[in-house]
């Protein structure tokens, strides 16, 4: 939801000790937190131009996102290409590499690697040895300095129990001074080490004693950690002051000092606004509006008035004093000296951006504040049917900014009749400028009946009037998904043909894939290979595609899919780690049944990017640890593969095929190994799903169906499970009710795995662009479970996507209706049934529903939750925290609630005690939540300490399985100080059972780290 993570896809962030950067929401992406070490599935996108997100889509440039991004649905997100990104030709085309494809194969993956045996000719394949040998060039070294620090520091926790208060502070300050020595030591510091809360007052002291007659930088940070030890707050403000002077002209430590007084001292109401009346007579640039309707309308205006005048790039924290803002400057526009942005929020802003323009106003193309509002005013006069200035604006931007004026295409803060209004502004300029980039705009905001539309792209396409290749390539691509849509694939696949034979490049490529994928769909398999061998024949040496290897693997075509990828192990720059390449051809042989080939590449290959195969588990993926066992089992090695599969559970809880592998390996030691994991995971129902299933294969068939509902509770939906695994629970649930006899309940349990499976194909179908299959197979879907809120859900969205009102509102209906029962504690949304809060229509029918279930006396807390994650969709987060509130009075466990509470926690008011209480509430029952706001850092670390203490996770061993090509490379060339990939390291950092490094992570602490190398 906006501007707060939610569901399990939160719960990455809830017990990492990293604060990680705010993901999609429900409206944007997968609603779900995550437990430690679940890694998200990114969605493949096409290779398009920007999108309306402000993303490039698959194989653009990264992108940052603005934060602004964090309230999508009430401001339009904008985008702002990163000066760091990573070169384009080193990272996978189209996804991250541990994409959502890679873990939808498994058991395509698993049928291969018996069936392919048979069907590929070994002599087909090069071999690891051969490959491995071709690629092979002088690697790059990883230090062993850090590593042993790493040793240090863990030994010293586990030492320190037994030692006296005084000695464990003279051996904390000694590993700081070792610590001191590492060039690379934010990554890894010594305050996971710190001591008991009830040592704190002797190592304050021990810092006293240490630094006695000494002025110097570093000992006056170490000054300032005594005060923060003590707790004394007086004590903290007057080192800061004198450290202020200490480093006057050292510009980085004095940024961290004011980051440390920010996390230390956050600002209440009152001091707030002192200080904005202090800045207001010191700065004329950057000035920040605090909350002013605590004052009276009035002064709060003239001090509005005031700010805009020194600063046009002014900010407001609250909405509600944007509000007031907007209404000051619209009665008397005069008052300001130039335009200010920041006041602009969204397209019904445009009365606004009309009474600030000077008539000849031009947008500044360095400024992207302008750019952005500039849009949102385009936007308006669209949607008001502006046309001529509309035009006047778009001429305005370059060519190479025009996706800024599509943002808001898809209707987001306009009125009722917009999809009509850009429909028709779009037809009139592609009349008279076809080069114009609004193609795939066009063909969004017709229905599927307008015919003077799509007559108008057909000739157009027909008559070659669209000459660039970009917005040929939209046009060409709306009007086969229109031909698609409407059943008329013969047709489809002719036009497609037709556009493949005159197109290169990118769009191409893009046109390639889609023929693929239809073909198959259609069965037809003579014209998907032949477009199969066209891709290959265009895939670049030196830049690695991961769609192109899922489709290449999901088809089978695993000898064409390993000679692409040895080429590309030659293209590895010597110091530069990628995994995902040696990965792929380790996917390559699994699927192959090559499991000599698959131990080979672990074994040959010398550049993985660590020495230890826990560190590959956890950056490509768990399915790379798969492929590992798979083969280990193959060679007799069972002990290796059953350490591994913990790894890759443990990196991963909802790897099904981990699960079912481990239960074929050691089924006598299954039952305490999966009741330990549940307990582990409290909010995670993959351990609970196999230990019923466990219990189903050993007869015991009570205790299974009891774990069962179990997992079921703690999430009904299961979304974010991919293909052919999602809602498993209902399988399991359904083969123990069978085994009872209790046939009708196993029929009903039996409808509904049918029901989901259907859906998911009706995906694929709605994916390559077949809409009225699709619809077709989810309304056949619903024959067999009617009461499928994500299928409600989807078919909602799909409906309002073409312009049917009627059917998207009687789904949208009946899926609010169905939320509550189908939510846990940490619930999720199944793929495409993202961003059903999206629309101003669905938000309408949401508050209708929500609001009446909230009225009856027996009211779930899910109802509640939903509430306020409807206001806090619609920006409104001030409101959703009495929502979240209401929740939490009805479940105090209800881990959403709490999440979504702590993440509004300023926005709503909450003091810094109920903040507190909240944070460490989601602490006790998840291990994580929101610690970097949690002001008493006392009981923050008294309870990571104690909920380490507390943690039945084992650590596992080190090395879990070495790389030894690779570890001995790196032995050769000895120590290097920069040893970022160690296992040791990893483990420290990562391990589900450590909590302690998640203090890291708060500002405080991460402000004293870098104060005391900054001061060096």
């Amino acid at each position: 939801m906006g501007g707060n993570l939610s569901a399990r896809r939160r719960l990455d962030r809830l017990r990492s000790h990293q604060q990680h950067p705010r993901r999609r929401t429900l409206r944007q992406g997968r609603h779900r937190p995550r437990l430690r070490g679940r890694h998200p599935r990114p969605r493949q996108l096409p290779r398009h131009r920007p999108l309306p997100d402000g993303s490039a889509g698959a194989g653009g440039e990264t992108l940052r996102v603005s934060r602004e991004r964090e309230r999508a649905d009430a401001t339009p997100a904008f985008t702002e290409i990163s000066q760091n990104a990573p070169p384009r030709s080193l990272l996978p085309v189209g996804a991250p590499c541990n994409s959502y494809q890679m873990r939808n194969q498994i058991a395509f993956w698993l049928a291969c690697s018996v069936a392919c045996t048979g069907l590929l000719r070994a002599q087909d394949f090069q071999g690891a040895g051969r490959v491995i040998e071709s690629a092979r060039e002088p690697g790059q070294d990883g230090p062993l300095t850090r590593k042993s620090f790493a040793a240090l520091r863990g030994k010293f926790i586990k030492d320190s129990e037994n030692l006296s208060p005084e000695e464990t502070a003279k051996g904390w300050l000694a590993l700081v001074d070792t610590w001191m020595q590492l060039s690379s030591y934010s990554a890894m510091d010594p305050f996971p080490a710190l001591p008991a809360v009830e040592k704190w007052d002797a190592l304050a002291a021990e810092i006293d004693t240490r630094t006695a007659g000494k002025s110097d930088e570093k000992n006056g940070t170490l000054w300032l950690l005594a005060s923060v030890l003590r707790d004394d707050e007086a004590e903290s403000k007057r080192r800061v002051e004198t450290l202020r002077k200490t480093w006057a002209g050292n510009d980085d430590a004095l940024r961290y000092l004011i980051a440390f007084e920010e996390a230390r001292w956050p600002l209440d109401a009152g001091t707030k606004l002192e200080q904005f009346r202090k800045s207001l007579k010191e700065t004329n640039r950057n000035i920040r509006v605090p909350d002013l309707t605590g004052i009276p309308r009035q002064e709060a205006e003239e001090l509005i008035f005031e700010a805009l005048g020194k600063a046009a790039d002014t900010t407001f924290e609250h909405e509600a004093t944007r509000e007031i803002a907007v209404e000051a400057v619209l009665r008397d526009p005069k008052r300001l000296k130039a335009v200010v942005w920041g006041l602009v929020g969204s397209p019904a802003d445009g009365p606004l951006i009309e009474a600030m323009l000077p008539p000849d106003y031009v947008v500044a193309r360095d400024d992207y504040t302008s750019r952005r509002g500039m849009a949102h005013y385009f936007s308006y006069l669209v949607d008001t049917r502006a046309f001529d200035k509309a035009d006047k604006v778009r001429k305005q931007f370059p060519e190479s900014e025009k996706f800024y004026l599509t943002f808001n295409s898809q209707g987001k803060g306009l009125g009722k009749e917009w999809r009509k209004n850009f429909r028709d502004y779009f037809l009139r300029v592609l009349r008279e400028e076809p080069s114009e980039p609004f193609w795939l705009d066009l063909g969004r905001n017709v229905t599927p009946d307008d015919s003077e539309v799509w007559d108008f792209i057909r000739t157009s396409l027909d008559e070659g009037r669209v000459t660039q290749p970009a917005e040929r390539g939209s046009a060409r691509r709306e009007w086969i998904d229109h031909l698609f849509g409407a059943g008329r694939t013969t047709e489809g696949m002719e036009y497609l043909a037709k556009f493949i034979a005159s197109s290169t490049g990118d769009e191409l490529r893009g046109l390639l894939l889609q023929q693929v994928k239809a073909a198959d769909l259609l069965g037809d398999k003579a014209t998907a290979d032949k477009a199969n061998e066209q891709l290959e024949a265009m895939v670049k040496k030196n830049e690695p595609d991961s769609e192109f290897v899922e489709l290449e693997l999901e088809r089978g075509r695993l000898v064409q899919l390993e000679k692409v990828a040895a080429e590309w192990l030659k293209y590895i720059p010597p110091d530069y780690d990628s995994d995902y390449q040696p990965s792929t051809l380790v996917r390559v042989y699994d699927a192959a049944g090559r499991p000599d080939d698959v131990l080979a590449m672990l074994d040959g290959w010398p550049k993985w990017k660590a020495d230890d195969f826990s560190v590959v588990i956890r950056g490509q993926s768990g399915e790379v640890g798969l492929c590992a066992a798979r083969a280990l089992v193959a060679k007799g090695r069972n002990a290796d593969a059953v350490d591994i599969l913990k790894e890759v559970i443990k990196a991963e809880p909802s790897q099904d095929a981990a699960y079912a592998l481990l239960l074929k390996l050691i089924p006598g030691e299954c039952e305490t190994y999966l009741r330990d994991l549940a307990r582990n995971l409290p909010f995670e129902e993959r351990p609970l799903i196999w230990l019923a299933q466990w219990y189903s294969d050993a007869g015991r068939l009570d205790e299974g169906e009891a774990a069962i509902r179990k997992a079921i509770a703690i999430d009904p939906s299961d979304g974010e499970m991919g293909k052919g695994d999602r809602m498993r629970a209902y399988r399991v649930l359904g083969e123990i009710q069978r085994k009872q006899g209790k046939t009708d309940e196993a029929e009903f349990m039996a409808k509904i795995d049918k029901a989901i499976r259907l859906s998911e194909d009706a995906d694929d179908w709605w994916g390559a662009g077949m809409n009225r299959r699709a619809m077709e197979m989810y309304g056949q879907a619903l024959e067999f479970f009617a009461d499928a809120y994500c299928i409600q859900s989807r078919l909602a969205l799909r409906y309002e996507s073409v312009g049917d009102s009627e059917n998207a509102l009687k789904h949208y209906q009946r899926a609010f209706e169905l939320m509550p029962d189908s939510f846990g504690r940490i619930e999720s949304h199944c793929f495409g049934c993202e961003g059903a809060f999206r629309s101003a229509a669905a938000q309408g029918v949401a508050e209708r529903v929500f609001t009446a279930l909230a009225a009856k006396p027996d009211a779930k807390a899910q109802v509640f939750y939903l509430l306020g994650y409807l206001r806090d969709s619609q920006g409104r987060g001030a409101e959703s925290v009495e929502y979240f509130r209401k929740a939490v009075e009805k479940d105090p466990d209800y881990v959403n609630a709490l999440d979504n509470l702590a993440g509004n926690a300023e926005a709503g008011g909450l003091s810094r005690e109920e903040a507190d209480r909240v944070s460490l509430k989601l602490l006790e029952l998840t291990g994580g939540g929101e610690v970097r706001s949690v002001h008493d850092l006392k009981r923050l670390w008294k309870a990571l300490v104690e909920k380490e203490r507390a943690s039945a996770w084992i650590r596992p061993k080190v090395p879990l399985y070495p790389l030894a090509a690779t570890l001995k490379e790196k032995l050769g060339k000895g120590p290097s100080e920069e040893d970022s990939d160690n296992p040791e390291e990893e483990y420290d950092s990562y391990y589900p059972g450590n909590y302690r490094h998640q203090i890291s992570g708060h500002p405080v602490i991460d402000a004293l780290v870098e104060m005391m190398h900054s001061a060096e």
